[in-house]
């Protein structure tokens, strides 16, 4: 007869990946966690899209624009498509490592395992490279505000 801990570990063990039970069991929970938020992430973006789009139409954005200096209706438009655009990325990003990292823990072998290494990374990527830019931005601000004064 058979040890229990042993019919566990062999359930979970994925010998195609070299991860061991408890790695699986987190990876995988790690995945569904991520895919979880993913999801949250766009519905949350497609109602700010749908927000936006009312705004435009109803022309409440554009009343509002229309007291402010220059072309500031312009300037808006463009910070929402980058919203827009920054916040599509990570979701997909996530979406799809919650995909791949869920198919792991589900014994989906190392194709699986480096389909979800990769989208995290990009996910990382991305996420660093809008930090720089960000950072960027912010002091290229800061030199106007001093220079403004």
């Amino acid at each position: 007869m058979e040890n229990l801990d042993n019919i566990i570990d062999d359930s979970f063990t994925n010998s195609d990946t070299n991860l061991d039970p408890t790695s699986l069991y987190n990876y995988r929970t790690a995945g569904t966690w991520a895919y979880f938020i993913g999801i949250i992430g766009f519905v949350m973006w497609v109602l700010l899209l749908i927000s936006f789009i009312y705004q435009i139409s109803s022309g409440e954005l554009s009343m509002a624009m229309a007291m402010m200096p220059g072309n500031f209706f312009g300037v808006m438009i463009t910070v929402y498509l980058v919203i827009f655009i920054i916040g599509f990325f990570f979701n997909f990003f996530l979406v799809k490592f919650g995909m791949h990292a869920r198919k792991v823990g589900m014994g989906g072998g190392a194709h699986s395992l480096s389909e979800s290494i990769v989208n995290l990374k990009n996910l990382f990527l991305f996420w660093g490279i809008i930090t720089i830019v960000s950072l960027v931005l912010l002091f290229i601000l800061f030199l106007v505000g001093l220079s403004v004064r």
